[in-house]
């Protein structure tokens, strides 16, 4: 169940041996960000008075946000900025699995906190980022309390793993480029 917490938690976030940097959760809900995911606007107001208790964090171009075997710290909301998600092989090519635009979610980040897995891609700061991580526990709280939530989580899922099996066709059926991205 979704209640409110007596006082502000302080959550440090780190990206194998970096720190990407620490985020509150803010003892008064504040609303604002949310208007960046219109379908959070309909949440139950218990779900969304507990989402809004995450505070947006701010990350510098060209931070690794995660790489290969490493733990997802929670749920990414994108508010501002790029990151781009792909795979560098071992003779250094690489391949843009997709780019995640403001508004939208992460795959691999999605794969993670659903199944408790750890990331099998890198992801970078393509630019200066402005984010908000909800955390697992709060992740899978709202997945099981908030249908509204959970339609937001798996309606961008779909649409991700679409572009997904599209970008494995035009690798299987046109071969792969330098280059070759979804965005």
């Amino acid at each position: 169940m979704i209640r409110n917490t007596p006082k502000s938690q302080v959550l440090k976030l780190k990206s194998g041996r970096s720190m990407i940097g620490t985020f509150r959760l803010k003892q008064e809900p504040a609303t604002a960000w949310l208007d960046a995911f219109p379908p959070l606007a309909r949440l139950e107001d218990p779900s969304r008075s507990a989402l809004a208790r995450c505070l947006p964090m701010d990350i510098r171009k060209g931070r690794c946000l995660f790489a290969p075997g490493e733990p997802c710290p929670g749920f990414v909301l994108l508010l501002t900025g790029r990151i781009r998600v792909g795979l560098t092989a071992e003779n250094g090519r690489r391949l843009v699995l997709y780019r995640v635009l403001p508004g939208e979610t992460c795959v691999q980040t999605t794969l993670c906190m659903l199944g408790d897995l750890k990331y099998s891609a890198e992801g970078m700061a393509e630019s200066d980022l402005r984010l908000v991580i909800v955390p697992p526990i709060l992740f899978l709280c709202l997945l099981r309390e908030s249908a509204i939530f959970a339609q937001f989580v798996f309606e961008r899922f779909r649409a991700r793993l679409s572009e997904m099996t599209r970008l494995i066709a035009t690798i299987a059926f046109f071969g792969w480029t330098p280059g070759l991205s979804l965005h």
